[in-house]
Parts: C-alpha cells; structure tokens; sequence
C-alpha cells in the first residue's frame, strides 16, 4: 500500500504568538524615535522660517553694491519695526512710499505672501514680535515657557 503523507506547512500559534511579541517590541522602540525627529524637523522649520523673517525686518548683509548694503530689510527701510506681518507684504497707510533720493520708505514686497503662512509656525501659532525678537510659542501653543523659540534681530 503506498501511503501519501501529507506534511502541514504553515505557521504554529507560538510562531504567530513570536512574530507579534517582536513587532510589538520593535514598534515601542521606533515610536518614540520617530516621533523625536518629527519633533526636531517642526522647530528646524519653525528655525528657518524665523530666520527668513529676520532678513525681511533687517536685511542681508552680504548683498551690497558698491560697498553698501542692498537689502536693508524693513526696518533699515521704514526706520521702525512694522506694526504687524502683514506690513512685511503689504505698505501700511502711514509709511512712505520708497523715496530714490532719500532711500527710505517701504520697499516691499520683504516676503513672499504664501498664502499667510509666514506668519505662524508648523504649529499653527502666529508669531509675536517686539522690538528687537522674534518669538514662536512651539509645540505647546503658550509664549514664555521652556519650548519657545526665539530670533534676536537686533
């Protein structure tokens, strides 16, 4: 009599019970790792951001002509910090126009209008500005406590 022997193939439940015991620990060790960068790459683009907005209050000091500097930003500009962000895209009633001869006045555009978005954080918070910092209230949305980022301009 021939007999056919059929072998089982498939998983046995210790296996199954292995494969997700390991998942489980693999995904509590890469969770909080993940979560870290995220974290990291919200305030290096918060970081950024700041920094842009600060060459469009001060300027750039590496574009000159003839020895001057080009780009004095807003302040260079106007003389004063703006009233609010939106003077960075748009001349306030009571500044100037650009004057040739005087070279002051607003000079704008100093950003880019992307819809708004310049003037808040990955967050979502809108920047606050003083005379001389720029300030996001980071991840927690509150102004003064230990994750703010701030940007000297002056």
């Amino acid at each position: 009599m021939n007999q056919i022997v059929q072998k089982n193939s498939g998983y046995t439940l210790m296996e199954m019970v292995m494969v997700i015991i390991l998942l489980g620990i693999l995904s509590a060790v890469a969770i909080p790792r993940i979560s870290n960068m995220l974290d990291t790459s919200k305030e290096n683009s918060t970081k950024q951001e700041m920094q842009m907005l600060r060459v469009a209050l001060i300027g750039d000091a590496s574009s000159t002509v003839g020895g001057e500097m080009a780009d004095k930003g807003y302040i260079g500009d106007v003389g004063s910090v703006p009233p609010n962000w939106d003077a960075l895209v748009n001349k306030p009633a009571s500044v100037s126009a650009w004057n040739r001869n005087t070279q002051s006045g607003w000079n704008g555009p100093y950003v880019v209008d992307d819809g708004g978005d310049f003037k808040e954080d990955v967050w979502g918070n809108e920047y606050s500005l003083t005379d001389s910092t720029i300030v996001s209230a980071g991840p927690d949305g509150a102004v003064g406590d230990a994750d703010d980022i701030s940007v000297q301009f002056r």
